[in-house]
């Protein structure tokens, strides 16, 4: 089951991911991912989200994007053959290796904590040697929805992912789809940005994408809930 949980609802496919569990289905799947990630194409039927609009509770005034939010339901076929290339990047290819040291959001042995105590240790000996420490912190509204694929894709051209993965990453980020429902009416729309919302790989995509900023490698980062303090 590769991690995934099996009481999540099921996608727009109508596949939840007990099916994975299926025996003559972990046979097929297998030959069927290698097929994708050889053709860097992956299904429509797997590109396209179902996205409920929720209210936000306690809001005043529901007549504002603000006072809603919304929840992706996606494939599993999608979320299992993306967690099969996370694990790619990360055991073989050694894609954290390649980030910069003061990045501590979203990466394993890593914590706010951590970051907060090398901060503190800093600022503590400046103060000691009589100097300044001056702080500024920096607040990303929505990363993870606004950020460009070009900017994805530029990323991923500085990293030693083989042309097949990144073909196939440019593939799942440049055709996706998200049917959104509310009151029985159903809307389809095409995102052209962003990472998928739950994808397993977009915190390390915008991972990639924060390594490029300059002030990255000269100060202290942490990313949670889609914004960063630096």
């Amino acid at each position: 089951m590769a991690g995934l949980k099996l009481d999540k609802a099921a996608g727009p496919d109508g596949f939840s991911n007990r099916i994975i569990a299926w025996p003559v289905v972990s046979q097929i799947v297998p030959n069927i991912f290698q097929d994708s990630l050889d053709l860097s194409y992956i299904s429509s039927s797997w590109c396209r989200a179902q996205a409920l609009i929720i209210p936000k509770p306690g809001k005043t005034n529901y007549t504002t994007m603000g006072a809603w939010r919304t929840l992706s339901l996606s494939s599993c076929w999608l979320k299992l053959l993306e967690r099969a290339v996370h694990t790619h990047l990360l055991v073989d290819v050694k894609i954290d290796e390649h980030l910069d040291q003061n990045q501590y959001g979203f990466r394993a042995g890593r914590s706010t904590h951590e970051a907060i105590h090398h901060l503190v240790s800093r600022i503590e000996s400046k103060l000691a040697e009589g100097e300044y420490a001056l702080g500024y912190f920096l607040d990303i509204q929505g990363a993870f929805d606004n950020v460009s694929i070009e900017a994805i894709l530029r990323a991923l051209d500085s990293t030693p992912i083989s042309p097949i993965v990144k073909a196939w990453i440019k593939d799942l980020l440049g055709r996706r789809t998200a049917i959104f429902s509310l009151k029985g009416l159903d809307l389809l729309r095409y995102l052209l940005k962003g990472t998928p919302q739950g994808g397993i790989l977009s915190p390390l995509l915008w991972n990639l994408v924060c390594n490029n900023f300059d002030f990255v490698h000269e100060h202290y980062c942490v990313f949670y809930d889609d914004s960063v303090d630096c």
